[in-house]
Parts: C-alpha cells; structure tokens; sequence
C-alpha cells in the first residue's frame, strides 16, 4: 500500500528567509483522503471497513491515548488497544500529549514516552508510523524538535509524524523540527476565536474558513510531506450577552434545530437562533468552501488532506467518506414498506448533510421530502423517524400532498415514516427546492 506520495527534496531560494531551504516537491496527484479517528475505543464494523475501502480511504489516524507529563513521569490514559490492522487499511496509532510543555525541560521524557508507546503495542507489533499530537507553543519549539529527535531513536524503526499549528512555517526552528520527522498534519481549523464584537453583530468565524487558503499556501516551503488537517465536524456553541462564549454543546440533534424559533442563515455554513439575550450556532462546514481548500492544499504541494474527524460514535461529524472522496449530487430512493409507510433511502455516495433551514428560505426547515398522487390516497400523516409531517390545510385522508421534513441524510442511511398508505399506490417525490436531487420511487411500490 502507498504511504506516501514520491518526492523530490528540491532547493529553492526563498526571499527573506536567510538563504536556502530544503523544500519537499511532491511528483504526481495527491493520496486519497485520510481520517483521524478520535474518542473511539471500539473496533471498526465490517461495513464501515468496507465503505472506507469503496470510499478509497487508505490510511486512518486513531487516537489511542492520553498522555500526561507529571511528577517526573509519564501518566497514560489508554482509550484505544492495540489491534491488527485491517487488511488494506493503515491504522497509525495517535498520543496526545497535554497541553503543557513541561516535559521539554527533562531529557529523559522523549525516551520514557517511547517506552509507553510500546507498552501499549502489547503484543501486536508496533506500528510502522507513530503520530505525536501537541500544540506546542512558538516559544518551545526548539525544544520540541531536540525532543522529537530523542523520541524517534527510541521508537525507530517506526517513523514519527506529527500534528502541527498551522504557522510553524514561519518560525525560525522549523526547518531543525522536520528533520526527524517523517510527515507534518498542520491542522487549518479553529485558528482564531469569535470575538465577543462580532458576535453581538451576528459575525461568526465558519468552520472551512476562506481566510484558511493564506496559510495553507504558506506550507508550499516545508522540507517534508505535509496533509492538510481540515474540519469534518459540526458544532453547536452558546453565547452570552455579552457575546462570549458559554461553551459548546456536546448532547445536542439536528432535529431539535430544525425547531429553533425564526433561525437566521449566515454564510459559509453557520446557522444563528438568538432568544432570551443568548446567541446559539450551528456551524458545518461549506462544502464550497471546503473543496476549495483542498484545491489550494493540492495547489501548494500537500501530499494529501486529513479530515477531522472520521464518521462514528460519538462525533458529529460533517460529511460521510464517499460524499467526500466524489462531487456528485446524491440520489434517493423511496419505496413503501409492509405496513403503508415511506422508507427514504440514500444509496450514496453523496449525503444529504444537516441542514437547519433551506439557505434561500429560513422559514422553511431542514429538507423536505415531497409525495405526490391521486386525492384519498392517503390514510394517515404519521411522520415516524422523520421530524415532522404535514399536509397543509386539507386533512391526510382527502390529500394529495404529503410533506416530510428531516434534517440529515448520510449516504448509506434511511429514514422511515409510519404507515400513510392503506392501499397499494403510485407516488411521484421530490425534494423541495432541490431539483438536482433525483429521487427515484421503487418500481415495486405499487404492492
């Protein structure tokens, strides 16, 4: 399996840099996209192994613990064992590192976190490739690298990798931190906070942020390869009065969104509900915008993009693998199950991604899911799975218009109303508003 894209080390004269540098020039297309995996202990589903294949996926990063630095020593929270990997799919094994630099100021710290790492390969063989996860601050990071020097003979012969802020380029010890390393995960997400001014002005930082692009260009002088880390997620987060940040919401669902009370679209994929004097956001992701910072990643040399974070328990994540990995609008299906209800598929590989309310009419909320037939057709409205229903004014039995509403549609998932048919049917649907969407009614529908 390719690991990593062929290079060539070229040297270039960079302006302003103090002389030469050593730049990695990637030779051919960029790797397919990888994932890192975080928060998750168990092992990988048989299909979810499948749809990453399909999807293209070759590498994942998976956190596997915590580590902290205290009393002299390092104290490890396992959260994922070591397993083999599956077949066709690399699996590199994550440490986060505390956010505390600490550990710099102790030469034996790099080698006793070696250690760790293979205690807890266990008895499956440490992996080919370790990935560190620290934000270090500028001021260390010189140490860093005679850290990371220390830590990459005591793990050899794997390879070490790191994550990394997205404006180490500039700092004069970059070049001395890429030299023990193999790969930089700069990650161009959360770079800056909202302030508290523009949020009284309804003025969010977005997720996939334009602004991102002057960064990503400014890795094109890395001397090793470099993945741009880019946001997969949603959020949630909850402003005061004042315009500060409360905090972000972690027990929250789409559906209860499509419910805010008169939403207000912004651009670049955020959402505002203000009630009460506090200010509640919705924030995923632009696909636009997202696609263009994979253009400009490819644009200045990366050898691929990194999402955060890969699709599962306990992640609100933005985009399933397949809707990434292809640009295609998605195609539904719809077919009436054994007791009169509508079950919507979406057979992929594009998702229908959350959506609080239609960009060009926040009254109307989520998608919606248009059936259309003869008047009387109809027995019922019951919406089941889907958040709501409606017919308008007329009731179900007289109908000829069925509305369901839902806020999400992953490829690969359905959703599935209660029983609204009495009787064998010929439906025409449509997603409202949507007219690129095919949504094609089973052949077999008529029962």
């Amino acid at each position: 399996m390719r690991r990593f894209v062929p290079l060539a080390c070229v040297v270039l004269a960079l302006a302003g840099c103090g002389g030469k540098r050593t730049v990695a020039k990637r030779a051919g297309p960029m790797e397919p996209p990888a994932f890192w995996v975080w928060h998750r202990s168990s092992a990988f589903h048989p299909a979810e192994l499948t749809s990453l294949r399909e999807a293209g996926v070759e590498r994942l990063f998976q956190q596997v613990a915590e580590c902290r630095w205290a009393g002299g020593s390092w104290q490890v929270k396992r959260i994922a064992p070591a397993r083999e990997a599956p077949s066709g799919i690399e699996v590199v094994p994550v440490f986060r590192l505390a956010p505390d630099a600490s550990f710099l100021g102790n030469p034996s710290s790099a080698g006793a976190l070696a250690e760790r790492v293979r205690a807890w390969s266990e008895a499956v063989p440490i992996p080919a490739e370790v990935q560190l996860d620290f934000d270090c601050p500028d001021r260390v990071l010189g140490e860093y690298a005679a850290f990371l020097e220390r830590f990459a003979e005591g793990v050899s012969p794997s390879s070490v990798s790191i994550t990394a802020l997205a404006a180490w380029p500039r700092h004069p010890e970059f070049q001395r931190l890429a030299k023990p390393v193999r790969a930089f995960y700069p990650m161009f997400y959360d770079l800056v906070a909202d302030k508290p001014e523009d949020v009284l002005q309804g003025r969010f930082v977005p997720l996939a942020d334009p602004a991102s692009g002057l960064l990503i260009r400014a890795w094109r002088v890395c001397p090793k390869p470099w993945f741009a880390g880019l946001p997969n997620f949603e959020r949630v987060s909850r402003f005061g009065a004042d315009g500060r940040l409360e905090g972000h919401l972690r027990d929250w669902d789409a559906g209860s969104l499509m419910r805010w009370n008169a939403p207000e679209i912004s651009e670049h994929g955020v959402t505002i509900q203000k009630e009460g004097g506090r200010t509640t956001v919705h924030r995923i992701p632009h696909e636009t915008e997202l696609r263009k910072l994979i253009e400009c990643a490819d644009e200045a040399g990366a050898s691929g993009v990194i999402f955060f974070a890969l699709p599962g328990p306990g992640t609100h994540a933005a985009y399933t693998p397949s809707h990434l990995a292809r640009k295609a609008p998605p195609r539904l299906r719809v077919a009436i199950g054994p007791k009169g209800e509508i079950e919507l598929r979406n057979p992929g590989p594009a998702d229908l991604p959350t959506r609080i309310c239609d960009p060009e009419d926040a009254s109307r909320r989520g998608w919606t899911l248009v059936l259309s037939g003869s008047p009387g057709m109809f027995g019922a409205s019951f919406p089941g799975e889907f958040e709501e229903s409606d017919t308008g004014n007329v009731p179900a039995e007289m109908t000829s218009r069925i509305r369901f509403r839902f806020p999400a549609l992953p490829a690969g998932a359905m959703i599935r109303s209660g029983p609204v048919l009495p009787s064998s049917a010929v439906l025409a649907a449509e997603i409202e508003g949507a007219p690129e969407i095919r949504v094609e009614v089973a052949s077999d529908s008529a029962r």
